[in-house]
């Protein structure tokens, strides 16, 4: 109703005004300004969201952001699992801006700095504003990336705007980031993983809550990018979790990831480094936690970020950790394959890579960061795979290391005039034996059904890649170039503008096409459980069987499907495997957790 009116109303009226909101839960207002705001009741009060536009099919939608999800998890609850968000109710929580962001360093977008507090465990919802009464919509929740130490949910770069053309409800959420949200004390009440922990807490309010936004809370598709991607796998793997999604789509990473876990038995230490490093060294476990629980967080923010992901030794401080058996609240105490060989996960699962992820290494300042003559000159690089223990100088490596250089180069050098098979190697290495391995473990131990695709468009929204000067002058997409033509990435809008002023530009409609044809998978997957329906986007988009991995390419020229992606290099990296597995079996050196 327009506040600048005055309506009267006589009693009955006023009875069935207010028993009709009562029961419909739902009402607009228009303010004097001409803003549109829709207010929703949660189970833990009210909201008050505002009506907003899509870019591209201007679509009206609803935007509630910054709805608390938790309490804030400072004090007794810094470390800890989180707790629920107590009722604010009845106060109308005013969801038009975003909450603060978690605290972090950002080394992806330093220039671009957010408000952050450890106050930030936020979620937003975004729903279709033209929903009948009755009508239930299917639901996507999205876990964002950043090597598990930076980004949010804000639409910088997680606009709703094409899955909402899509007619889907998306909901993207803030959790604990770097030290805040893995460390562990390896202690029963500090047992790391906050990060997961919250995720679950947000998993489980948007099963509570999302039907009063008109969402269908018996289909929530969970989906990630890249450490997004590895943390929406372990809530696969964590029975608590799967009660609250139905199927799950993951990007540019997985629990089979070199690098989605943390090494062992290695926070505890780093902590007390930590606190002789501030000048507080710590006597005992419990000093060591009161410290950490005091210490101001912008103490130890700088200590949250991410190492390089990027170098020879790929290895993450802060992401998930086998939590121990005695763990009060344990979210994982098993690497993935003992979990799917002791577990019925029944969780349909579409996993995706860009064609060439490590191009995102590359920029106008390459050959100053990157050191290809020493890499040529001394040949090293982590396996990608966990408990591959080859010290770099033992006869065994070097040998398996001269195979993996003559499979990338032969006997070219390494420098810029082999550039490409460089990036395919890093791609490999860092990303595509992970995704692999991650797709044919859930086909083959999952009853439910696991589809692959690769993003291969290389057009006007591979954000990433224009960002960082065009890339290296060879065709393909990086790591996080699908992410602007799956979100409206505000950050990118010229590019969006480019393609929406020039439609018949052929760049132009391979860019909308893509956007078209992405969104049209995932929403069909979250709606139908199959990402093709009725032959829209394409027929003949097949899960894996046992035999072969069928998958479907998303290129410039639209959506092609094939069979074994990568499949050379893939065998490959699985004969290396099997190598590594077979020396340190026989000497006895051989780690048994998951190889």
């Amino acid at each position: 109703m327009k506040s600048s009116k005055k309506f009267h109303f006589g009693v009955n009226t006023i009875f069935i005004v207010v028993t009709f909101i009562f029961i419909v839960i739902v009402c607009f207002v228009k303010s004097s300004a001409g803003a549109e705001y829709k207010i929703v009741e949660t189970k833990d009060g009210k909201v008050r969201g505002v009506r907003d536009t899509t870019l591209i099919k201007k679509v009206d939608f609803d935007s509630f952001k910054g709805i608390p999800y938790a309490e804030n998890p400072i004090g007794e609850l810094r470390y800890k699992a989180p707790e629920p968000v107590k009722s604010w109710a009845p106060i109308i929580l005013n969801a038009t801006e975003f909450g603060s962001t978690c605290t972090q360093i950002s080394l992806l977008a330093p220039e671009n700095p957010l408000q952050q507090s450890e106050n930030c465990l936020f979620l937003n919802v975004y729903v279709p504003a033209d929903i009948e009464s009755d009508e239930k919509l299917a639901v996507l929740v999205y876990i964002h990336g950043g090597a598990f130490t930076e980004g949010s949910g804000n639409d910088d770069m997680f606009g709703p705007d094409f899955l909402i053309e899509q007619r889907v409800i998306l909901v993207t959420l803030n959790y604990r980031l770097g030290i805040f949200g893995f460390i562990s004390f390896e202690t029963p009440e500090y047992s790391g993983n906050m990060a997961l922990k919250d995720q679950q807490l947000a998993l489980k309010w948007v099963q509570a809550n999302i039907k009063q936004f008109s969402g269908d809370n018996k289909r929530i598709t969970l989906f990630g990018e890249s450490a997004g991607g590895v943390l929406s796998h372990v809530q696969i793997l964590s029975s608590e979790s799967r009660k609250y999604f139905r199927n799950a789509i993951l990007l540019s990473g997985t629990a089979e990831s070199d690098w989605g876990f943390a090494s062992k038995n290695g926070h505890r230490s780093i902590a007390h480094e930590i606190a002789r490093d501030l000048g507080k060294p710590q006597d005992s476990m419990q000093s060591l936690i009161n410290f950490f629980k005091t210490v101001p967080a912008e103490s130890i923010v700088k200590y949250a970020s991410a190492a390089s992901l990027f170098t020879k030794t790929p290895v993450t401080t802060w992401a998930p950790i086998l939590e121990r058996g005695d763990a009060i609240h344990p979210f994982i105490v098993e690497y993935p394959k003992a979990i799917y060989n002791k577990s019925n996960i029944d969780v349909d699962t579409m996993f995706a890579l860009c064609s060439l992820e490590s191009m995102m290494l590359y920029n106008e300042k390459f050959e100053d960061c990157y050191d290809l003559k020493g890499f040529d000159r001394n040949f090293s690089i982590t396996f990608p795979f966990r408990g591959a223990d080859l010290p770099f100088d033992s006869t065994e490596y070097k040998k398996l290391a001269a195979e993996v250089r003559y499979f990338y180069f032969k006997d070219a050098a390494i420098d810029v005039q082999t550039l490409k098979p460089y990036i395919s190697l890093l791609s490999d290495v860092f990303f595509a034996y992970g995704v692999d391995k991650g797709a044919k473990l859930h086909a083959k131990k999952s009853a439910a059904k696991t589809f692959y695709y690769r993003f291969s468009v290389d057009s006007k929204f591979n954000a990433i890649k224009r960002w960082h000067g065009g890339g290296p002058g060879f065709a393909g997409a990086g790591h996080a170039d699908d992410l602007c033509y799956i979100f409206r990435c505000r950050n990118a809008q010229p590019f969006y503008d480019e393609a929406l002023s020039t439609p018949d530009d052929e760049q132009s409609k391979i860019s909308l096409r893509a956007v078209e044809n992405i969104t049209k998978l995932f929403a069909n997957f979250a709606k139908y459980g199959e990402p093709t329906y009725q032959q829209e986007p394409i027929a003949g988009f097949l899960p894996i069987d046992d035999d072969q991995v069928n998958f479907l390419d998303v290129t410039n020229d639209g959506l092609m499907p094939g069979v074994n992606p990568n499949q050379k290099a893939m065998e490959f990296w699985a004969h290396v495997e099997r190598e590594v597995q077979e020396i340190q079996a026989k000497s006895k050196q051989f780690v048994h957790e998951e190889l």
